[in-house]
């Protein structure tokens, strides 16, 4: 599976995930140790997709005048995955 997808796939859960240079944190409900292992399992792909995220989010907070949510949202779509929003988040099987 690919980190664009393991991302997005955290992201529908409650599970929130950053990096700190070459350090994966994950943040979350101890039901969702399965998704945890599968983004620390495929470690450089998420890494990689994370910088290609951080980078379209950048670009469009630097270049709309769009709130946080509708920016993170945008750039989701722009990278090929639908919008979610707080209220459309569900538990992903693992």
């Amino acid at each position: 599976m690919d980190g664009l997808r393991l991302l997005h796939e955290a992201r529908l859960t409650d599970l929130t995930v950053s990096t700190d240079g070459q350090r994966l944190t994950m943040r979350g409900p101890a039901r969702l140790a399965p998704v945890a292992q599968q983004l620390v399992g495929q470690k450089q792909a998420v890494m990689d997709a994370w910088e290609l995220y951080e980078e379209r989010l950048s670009i469009i907070l630097d270049s709309e005048e769009l709130s946080h949510d509708e920016a993170v949202a945008l750039a989701w779509m722009c990278l090929g995955y639908p919008a979610v929003s707080q209220g459309q988040q569900q538990e992903v099987a693992a």
